[in-house]
Formats: C-alpha cells, structure tokens, sequence
C-alpha cells in the first residue's frame, strides 16, 4: 500500500488497471473510491427544492452561510426538521442522528398532543447559535486549515462554521433545555392561531 499525494502529482486518466497519475505512473487497483468534492451538511438541502413561507427557496435564505437552530431547523421554514443539518453537533453520526431524530420525534408528539400545527425556530435563536457555533469553532485549531468542515473543498464556496463543535453531552443539555424552557427559541403556534 502506498500513499499518492495527488496535488503535487494529479490523476491523469483511470484506466482498467488503475489509476495513471501526471508523472505516468500506473498505481494499479482492485478497487477506487470515488469521495471527493462532496458537500457536506447544506450540500444535500440544497440540491432539493426547499421552499418555506412565501415561497422562500433554502438556497436564498442560506445565502453566504448555511444556518440553523440546533442544527434541527430554520426560521422562515414551519415544521421543516433535519437531521445532521447546519451547526448540528460534530461527532460520531450514528449518536447524532439518534439524539436529533429522536428530539424531533419529541417535539412532533408534544405538537400533537397539545394542539399545534406550527413550530419554527425564531430569526434571533437561528442567529444566536450560529454565532454560538461560530465563537466555539474560534476556539479550536480546526479554524486554522482549510477544510470540509468548514466547506473549504467546493470551489467557491464561502468557508463558514458548519458544525457545533461542543461535544455531544453538551448539545444534548442543549437541547434538554430548550425543551424545559417551553421550546425557548421557537414559535410555537395553535391551529386556531393559524386561522386567524
């Protein structure tokens, strides 16, 4: 097994045996990975037609920055929830996606139960925790490299904080207590608020 530094020396061609690198050398292959280029966390959301109130195309309102609140939903965007979206915690996926599916489900259920037809994250939370995201990511030496985590491997796309970098004991305290605090950050309305 041998390491290929491709910038220094990039791919040329593959071919049937392999991979010919500029310098004209086969590296012969059983198998190539392809994972490169791929945009991670807003990537996915944006190749999807996402429209929120009057119309509001993700793509627009992401526009310079990916955002969210708790890396579960956005404002301008109802009873839109997602999972591993923007400023979502950085960690293990499979953990993650279980904490957020399941306070998603959570949520859905109190919603339910209690009568309510919309619940979206207010502007000022969305940008509080994006700033909070921001300061902690500050802290860290991954702000010191250019890197997918931060969107640096999609030419020209704006490098910007795309993970909670707080661990994820601390999202799911987080999380505990936006859920105690009456879903603080969030506008929670009735059906008949609606019809109104």
């Amino acid at each position: 097994m041998e390491a290929v530094a491709i910038k220094e020396n990039p791919i040329r061609e593959v071919t049937a045996k392999g991979v010919v690198t500029e310098d004209g050398v086969l590296h012969e292959l059983d198998v190539l990975v392809f994972a490169t280029g791929f945009d991670a966390v807003d990537g996915n959301y944006r190749r999807m037609e996402i429209r929120g109130r009057n119309g509001l195309n993700i793509n627009d309102h992401w526009d310079g920055q990916p955002s969210s609140y708790l890396g579960i939903s956005t404002a301008n965007f109802p009873n839109w929830f997602m999972v591993l979206g923007p400023n979502g915690p950085f960690t293990n996926l499979p953990p993650s996606i279980e904490t957020q599916v399941e306070w998603i489900s959570d949520t859905i259920g109190y919603a339910e139960r209690n009568g309510l037809r919309a619940i979206e994250p207010t502007p000022e939370a969305e940008a509080e925790w994006t700033e909070t995201c921001t300061q902690i990511a500050n802290m860290t030496v991954f702000t010191k490299v250019e890197s997918w985590i931060f969107g640096a491997n999609i030419p020209g796309k704006k490098p910007s904080v795309l993970f909670y970098l707080g661990g994820l004991g601390n999202y799911r305290a987080v999380l505990a207590d936006v859920t105690a605090n009456g879903f603080r950050g969030f506008e929670l309305k009735s059906a008949d608020a609606i019809a109104a």
